[in-house]
């Protein structure tokens, strides 16, 4: 009992440190406008910077607040590294249509805070001086976002312009451009679409990237954010540091990493967790190409496009993950909904179109090691890799690597250990209960 009181007091001391954070710094964008006593939204647009105007993507479905329609897409605008995110309704008749959505980065958590802006002065009344209404860290947003944009993963964005980036049969991605086409001869002259760079010249194919762009930037960015998650509970259970970053580095797991847990199960109920990862990554995939399908009127029968990559982007990471969730989920009663990015917390959809969630918790974890204990620094080589998509976009994103020069034995658990215990101090005596945070579905 006194445990469980010890692990339910430092988790409310984590919410609250959390809160704490957000509270320290108002988000800047729309302090910004409050600053330029900016009037509305389309003069808001005249004065953006050139990466918010190059870097946008338009949602024919919308599942936020703001409508989004083929012919009124809502408008997402983006920077160069997704720290700012801007949502825009450009339906005149919606009832949201003056209102702004903002999604800004905290640098410390990796979260994400929304703002709002209501430009609508006969909904709100503004403060003197004003020609808006402001409001701050907007609690009805954190129940869908959970501190993250929603974003669908690589390869298929089913509620954008530009849906697929992964071999689109000829009809669909044709019918999308007729779409598109029809789109733009309605509606890509008017004020909230003008500023916008290069729009005429766009097509299906060349907006995928822009969508492609922001999943490998929020990727990068949501890993650094469960990271840090995974690195309070590391720090709350010291004695199980080693199993906890084994997990995370995708290696196998040993019992002896995972002191008063029995582990005794673990080949079973990893193989068991491993197929639902797929099947729940793979009715995510189905589930998106209805949607899309449903919007280009091709048909679910006029290409196989299952048959060509949904195995594929299905099944990739199953395993690792599989090891992460039968740790966090099945020992230590923690939830992982809300660790990818899609509308669908129960998905395990997280590709970025470069390396996925796995492959940048590996990194941090690595990172986290080579600065906690300067020794595993001779092991663990940090590289920073350049991307170049077919549009000239360039990303960098880190990648941590085993230096060639490491001894064979960094690679087993023994190694590993040894380097830990020359480090680690005399844990204390805590086991590992449920109280940290909503206790998930079983398969």
């Amino acid at each position: 009992m006194i445990k469980a009181i010890l692990l339910a007091s430092l988790f409310t001391l984590l919410l609250l440190a959390q809160a704490g954070s957000a509270q320290d710094s108002l988000p800047k964008f729309i302090e910004g406008l409050q600053a330029k006593s900016t009037p509305s939204i389309d003069a808001m647009m005249a004065q953006l910077s050139p990466d918010f105007l190059k870097n946008y993507v338009l949602l024919h479905h919308s599942e936020s607040l703001q409508s989004g329609s083929p012919l009124y897409p809502r408008l997402i605008l983006f920077n160069d590294d997704a720290s700012v995110l801007i949502g825009i309704d450009t339906n005149p008749k919606s009832g949201t249509y003056q209102t702004l959505e903002v999604q800004e980065l905290n640098r410390s958590t990796f979260e994400y805070e929304f703002s709002r802006a209501e430009f609508d002065l006969k909904k709100v009344t503004a403060p003197a001086g004003q020609s808006f209404k402001a409001d701050f860290y907007v609690k009805s947003c954190i129940g869908c976002h959970a501190g993250r944009p929603n974003w669908e993963a690589y390869p298929l964005w089913s509620k954008a312009y530009g849906s697929l980036h992964h071999s689109p049969p000829s009809a669909a991605l044709t019918a999308e451009n007729e779409k598109w086409k029809t789109f733009l001869d309605a509606q890509g002259g008017i004020a909230r679409f003008k500023p916008l760079t290069d729009l005429a010249q766009m097509t299906s194919e060349k907006l995928s990237f822009k969508s492609g762009k922001l999943s490998i930037l929020l990727g990068q960015i949501n890993g650094k954010r469960v990271f840090i998650k995974a690195q309070k509970i590391m720090e709350a259970h010291p004695e199980l540091e080693l199993g906890i970053a084994s997990a995370l580095m995708g290696d196998d797991l040993k019992p002896e990493q995972f002191p008063g847990l029995d582990l005794s199960d673990a080949n079973a109920r990893i193989d068991i967790l491993t197929r639902d990862t797929y099947q729940k990554n793979l009715k995510a995939i189905q589930e998106k190409l209805k949607a899309y399908t449903d919007f280009t009127g091709t048909g679910p029968n006029s290409y196989k496009l299952v048959d060509q990559w949904a195995f594929q982007f299905g099944m990739s990471q199953s395993m690792d993950l599989a090891r992460i969730r039968y740790i966090f989920e099945d020992k230590l009663h923690l939830s992982l909904n809300f660790w990818n990015l899609d509308f669908n917390p129960a998905s395990f959809q997280t590709q970025d179109g470069i390396n996925g969630l796995t492959e940048i918790l590996k990194t941090q974890t690595r990172n986290y090691l080579a600065q906690k204990y300067p020794e595993f620094s001779k092991y663990f080589q940090n590289k920073i890799e350049t991307y170049t998509n077919e549009i000239g976009d360039s990303f960098s994103y880190e990648k941590a690597v085993i230096r060639d020069t490491s001894p064979d034995y960094l690679y087993s658990y023994d190694g590993i250990a040894k380097i830990f215990e020359k480090y680690r101090k005399t844990p204390p005596a805590v086991t590992c209960e449920a109280a940290f945070s909503s206790t998930p579905s079983t398969p």
